[in-house]
């Protein structure tokens, strides 16, 4: 190298050699053979005299060719960690403009180095903040604050088995969970006992208002439930009320008109009378029962006898002889007064009967009455409920538990999903004298309405409501706020109702858990690696060279070398002031260092975020920006003289450390490779860990929207 003094001297440098750390790369290279041109042309080599008497082995030439490539590749590597090139960037620029300037534009430099943390921390915070906020927000939809008060939970720790469903219906579905006593009843004390703790506690603590769900039960027994019931047909022997007289005449039914009155003998066997169902009862073993009358139909149809009368003319005469009988109208096979008619359930349907249930099965009537009368406010009323009820078993499994069942499903929609499934609850009826309290609640009165569809709608929209309480509704509402909105398809006979949130995970093709998508995530993410193990190449060497570089004086710091011609000049590094080494470091390096850590940690919780394939594209453009802000500042403002000094500056060179250069001479692995084992660590941790957080998001979400998935408590309970 030359050195032109006049222009040190006018710059005000003091030229000044000073000795370059030992490294690995100031070993000799191998001798090369000299080359000469022979007089055609060609060029050929002159070996050393040991090979030109005795000649060398073609595979031992091949060996020297591989060792000195070999050699050559290692010395590049161990320039890899230990040299430093001067890129056009906020932070070069940075440090370089102090030292040439002999600290005079220090300010300018690291101004501009501070616009650029202020933006890069900014944005990662941005992307922090918005991915946590992101991620937070659908795990509270379902998981809620904590593990005990979202829409869905999982009862035992360190189990796949997750419970979607209010707890109250969960618990209604099992009388084992109901009858803590095991004395075959329910009582207001057990109700309050799983009110005041969930039977699952000792894991979830979740609270459930089970005594609401007792005093509701009760009221609508209370509503529906009359006294005791018994089938009163033609020929049994009742007692009616006779209202000439005053008193209950034993008798006999003949037969029972359309308009549900009944015509019965008594006293003698020429009397007969009309009576109204009301002043009907039945006594069996001492023990007076109401009637229940089966429903019989006239039907004529519209066909009218030989002087204009139908059916309805004959109720209540005794004129059932076809006295005016004609071809199309038969009073004894057509008219219900003259024992004709249809009494199919088909025609007469279900709104004529009486509920089955009697409230001195399920109350000490006499105090409960007796209490009723005097509870003018709705707490004494409970007490009554409290103190003089009590459920049996028997009364719970017919009246309740069956229908339960059905509040499982959260909306008349999913009726049809569980139908395509073979999930939907099945119930068989046998209807004879009296119907259960459903068919009062839920408004089944028709043959027609005991389809399994039917049944479903009704038990989902009707039932549930009447027995469940605020909980169940409040349940509803987070699970159309986390499943999102409903689409339908038609699949036979049936709709098909899908859900948005469930899309998002079971899309075949671009769902989150699909093979796909998740290999798509890796590639994005694999790549979010590479680029940043340039950056963390880059952050190591240069801590390399910052310690490894001699202390000088400010002035004793740079050399500057002109080549050929006075356009020619390079700057070479030959220290670093204690001052300047300082304000690197605490300014420059360490903030960088740092924010390079939190920039790949956000980059991959950021790309990892994601809800689609496009967004995963976007989030992918906006980290790539993110990562060359400093550049991009650099280009802006700090203009071509700056630009011009990096350009000129050779490579800084730091310490190369001897048993780094022998692992790479040994293994030829570049020195990248070694940092991508940790970083490569990093995202398989994240990659492992956010399989595991979306498999479990994606059975919460099909647990809580379709009932779907092998560890859904309500979908195996409904495939019991």
């Amino acid at each position: 190298e030359t050195v032109d003094p006049e222009a040190a001297e006018a710059d005000g440098l003091r030229v000044r050699p000073v000795p370059s750390v030992p490294s690995a790369t100031d070993l000799p290279s191998p001798p090369k053979s000299p080359i000469h041109h022979g007089p055609e042309g060609h060029v050929r080599h002159h070996a050393s005299n040991h090979s030109h008497h005795s000649g060398t082995p073609r595979g031992q030439q091949g060996q020297r060719v591989l060792h000195h490539l070999t050699t050559k590749i290692a010395r590049r590597e161990v320039l890899g960690y230990s040299q430093l090139v001067l890129q056009e960037s906020a932070y070069d620029n940075a440090y370089l403009l102090p030292l040439i300037s002999m600290g005079r534009f220090f300010g300018r430099s690291f101004f501009l180095l501070t616009i650029n943390f202020i933006l890069q921390y900014s944005v990662a915070y941005l992307l922090y903040t918005r991915t946590n906020v992101t991620q937070k927000a659908y795990r509270e939809k379902l998981f809620g604050l904590s593990e005990s008060q979202g829409a869905c939970y999982y009862p035992e720790k360190y189990e796949p088995d997750i419970r979607c469903t209010p707890d109250e219906v969960y618990l209604a579905t099992d009388w084992k969970h109901l009858d803590l006593n095991e004395d075959n009843h329910w009582t207001f004390e057990e109700a309050s006992q799983l009110k005041a703790e969930h039977l699952g506690s000792r894991v979830t603590g979740r609270r459930v208002n089970m005594t609401e769900v007792y005093k509701n039960i009760i009221r609508v027994f209370e509503k529906y439930a009359g006294p005791r019931i018994a089938l009163c047909d033609t020929q049994h022997q009742v007692e009616v009320f006779d209202q000439l007289t005053g008193f209950w005449e034993v008798g006999y039914i003949t037969n029972i008109t359309s308009d549900n009155r009944i015509i019965a003998i008594y006293a003698n066997a020429t009397k007969l009378n009309v009576f109204e169902n009301r002043h009907t009862r039945k006594r069996l073993n001492g023990v007076i029962y109401t009637c229940s009358f089966p429903k019989c139909v006239d039907t004529d149809n519209g066909a009218i006898d030989s002087i204009g009368s139908a059916c309805q003319g004959y109720n209540g005469w005794d004129a059932c002889g076809g006295t005016w009988d004609d071809e199309d109208f038969k009073v004894g096979k057509l008219c219900c007064t003259c024992g004709g008619g249809s009494r199919s359930f088909g025609l007469a349907g279900y709104s004529h009967l009486p509920v089955g249930l009697s409230m001195d099965r399920i109350t000490s009537v006499d105090g409960y009455t007796l209490c009723k009368q005097d509870a003018l406010l709705p707490a004494q009323q409970d007490e009554c409920i409290k103190n003089f009820t009590t459920i049996p078993n028997h009364i719970y499994m017919e009246e309740i538990a069956p229908f339960a069942i059905f509040c499982l499903l959260p909306e008349t929609e999913t009726c049809s999903n569980m139908k395509l499934r073979n999930l939907r609850p099945h119930v068989e009826f046998n209807i004879q004298s009296t119907v259960p309290v459903f068919f009062k609640i839920t408004g089944l009165s028709t043959a027609t309405d005991l389809t399994p569809d039917v049944i479903c709608h009704r038990a989902v929209s009707l039932f549930c409501p009447s027995v469940f309480t605020l909980q169940s509704s409040l349940f509803q509402e987070e699970r159309t706020d986390a499943c999102g909105k409903k689409s339908r398809s038609v699949q036979g006979n049936d709709v098909k109702v899908t859900y948005q949130a469930s899309s998002v995970y079971g899309d075949p093709v671009f769902g989150l858990t699909s093979a796909m998508f998740q290999g798509f995530l890796f590639l994005i993410v694999f790549l979010w690696g590479l680029a940043s193990v340039a950056e963390f190449r880059s952050i190591s060497v240069w801590w390399n060279v910052m310690l490894a570089l001699p202390s000088c004086g400010i002035h004793d710091c740079l050399r500057e070398t002109w080549e050929s011609s006075e356009e020619d000049c390079s700057l070479e590094i030959l220290g670093i002031s204690k001052k300047i080494r300082i304000l690197t470091i605490l300014l420059n390096l360490l903030p960088r260092s740092i924010l390079q850590c939190c920039i790949f940690i956000v980059g991959i919780q950021y790309l990892l975020s994601v809800r689609n394939i496009s967004d995963l594209i976007l989030n992918s453009l906006a980290l790539t920006f993110l990562v060359t802000v400093d550049e991009m500042l650099f280009a802006a403002f700090a203009g071509e003289q700056n630009a011009a000094w990096i350009q000129a500056t050779k490579p800084i060179k730091g310490r190369s450390f001897r048993f780094m250069d022998r692992i790479l001479a040994l293994t030829h692995i570049p020195f990248g490779m070694f940092m991508f084992f940790p970083i490569l660590i990093w995202l398989s941790y994240y990659l492992i860990s956010n399989k595991i957080y979306t498999d479990q998001l994606a059975d919460a979400t099909y647990c809580l929207c379709d009932l779907e998935g092998s560890n859904c408590l309500a979908s195996r309970t409904l495939a019991m």
